[in-house]
């Protein structure tokens, strides 16, 4: 039986600017394409470079969405190039919810085009861009419907061996967000979640891998119905405990954590059902050398990673005891505490980059999936310290309510 949950005080976020080897080794390293949680201020976010796609506002901005929506359905592959990266740094700064409404069917049939079209760079970054337009058009059946022969083409080529490995894993990260987030069949959910565990059970490159694991653990943090899913999924990820790339290590041993996780909120007594205790000695084993791991033939910077994800890991399935993590944007700061949450957050801070901050801040759909209540005045629109400091309690209030009801199911199990 697990022991109570300690609650943690952690702040997993690993700052490139101490690269000289003093911090602390604790900080949790996110998998898949991320790399670390930031907690920056919202002017340092706003000071980072655009790579040379200006963003203007007002009417500017709405005559450069639609001239660069025009631009996908150019012949020149490096003018549909251009106006996708523009696109795709637009829709992860500004959030344009209202404004996209009106051109959405145009802007979604273009993108279909370009999936169509096969080429490297057109499906990279259409399914890029497809999953960051499904953030700021948001949840509901006319979305769903919107987006899905987009889901289709996406399906087709995770399932087609043929195509690069980059197009395949740009085109499996789209899919699970898209189905996330529009998604509200379970069985849609499942049928998704199935397709990542053919991808996982081929014989592929780790950087497929690496997406398709973090797929399934995202759509895991949805859906009610968990038990055959975890059954299926538990010894591809201890076997891929022992891969030779670190990403993939990494993001096999966060999985695990949140299969024990997710088994431990439940009310029934599930453990022994989908691990054996040779196998659960065997991956224990595995999970105490990767998180002391001193081979000199890893790279500094890999084995400092691997450690310190590896002992998170370590203390959610030997403790109990959950990740805790925060993110501050603006007046408010997301509390993050479990691994589900967790990698909610990192799939969306994948796609959004920098953006993150202002969708958290004005999106309804981000602000829906995290619990965070009404977005929050900025202190330039008159905000009052009592108001800020109401909303600090609101948010505090709902972590907890979070904590005490995950206390329970443990309570339950250890009665």
């Amino acid at each position: 039986m697990p022991p109570k949950r300690k609650k943690g005080s952690r702040i997993s976020a690993e700052k490139s600017s101490h690269a000289n080897g003093d911090e602390d080794e604790v900080a949790s390293v996110s998998s898949s394409i991320s790399e670390t949680l930031c907690d920056v201020a919202e002017d340092e976010l706003d000071s980072k470079p655009s790579d040379g796609v200006e963003i203007d506002d007002g009417d500017e901005l709405e005559t450069a969405l639609v001239e660069h929506v025009e631009n996908l359905s150019n012949k020149n592959a490096r003018i549909r190039e251009s106006a996708l990266l523009a696109l795709k740094k637009i829709l992860a700064k500004k959030c344009l919810s209202e404004s996209l409404q009106t051109r959405k069917e145009t802007f979604v049939d273009a993108l279909e085009k370009c999936l169509k079209k096969g080429r490297h760079g057109d499906v990279v970054l259409s399914a890029i861009v497809s999953a960051l337009l499904c953030i700021q058009l948001g949840s509901g059946p006319e979305v769903e419907s919107l987006f899905s022969t987009i889901k289709s083409l996406l399906v087709a080529m995770v399932q087609d061996g043929a195509l690069q490995s980059q197009m395949r894993a740009s085109c499996a990260n789209a899919l699970g967000l898209i189905t996330f987030i529009s998604v509200d069949d379970m069985r849609v959910v499942s049928e998704v979640m199935e397709l990542m565990e053919k991808v996982l059970a081929t014989k592929t490159q780790p950087e497929i891998l690496v997406e398709a694991i973090s797929t399934w653990c995202l759509l895991l943090s949805i859906v009610p119905s968990y038990k055959d899913k975890i059954k299926r999924l538990f010894p591809m990820m201890v076997k891929l405990l022992m891969s030779a790339d670190v990403a993939l290590r990494i993001v096999a041993g966060e999985c695990l954590a949140m299969l024990y996780e997710r088994i431990r909120e439940s009310d029934e007594d599930e453990e022994e059902e989908f691990v054996s205790e040779t196998v659960e000695e065997d991956m224990m084993e595995t999970l105490q050398q990767l998180a002391t791991d001193g081979s000199k033939h890893r790279s500094k910077k890999d084995r400092k990673q691997q450690r310190s994800s590896f002992r998170d890991v370590l203390r959610t399935i030997e403790e109990g005891e959950s990740i805790y993590e925060s993110h501050k944007f603006g007046l408010e700061t997301l509390e993050i505490d479990s691994w589900a949450r967790r990698r909610q957050f990192f799939a969306l801070k994948d796609v959004l980059g920098f953006g993150i901050n202002a969708h958290l801040k004005e999106n309804d759909i981000m602000r829906e999936i995290f619990q965070l209540g009404p977005p929050v005045l900025s202190a330039s629109s008159g905000v009052s310290r009592q108001d800020r400091r109401q909303q600090r309690h609101h948010n505090a209030m709902l972590a907890k309510a979070r904590r005490i009801d995950r206390q329970k199911h443990r309570d339950k199990r250890c009665s």
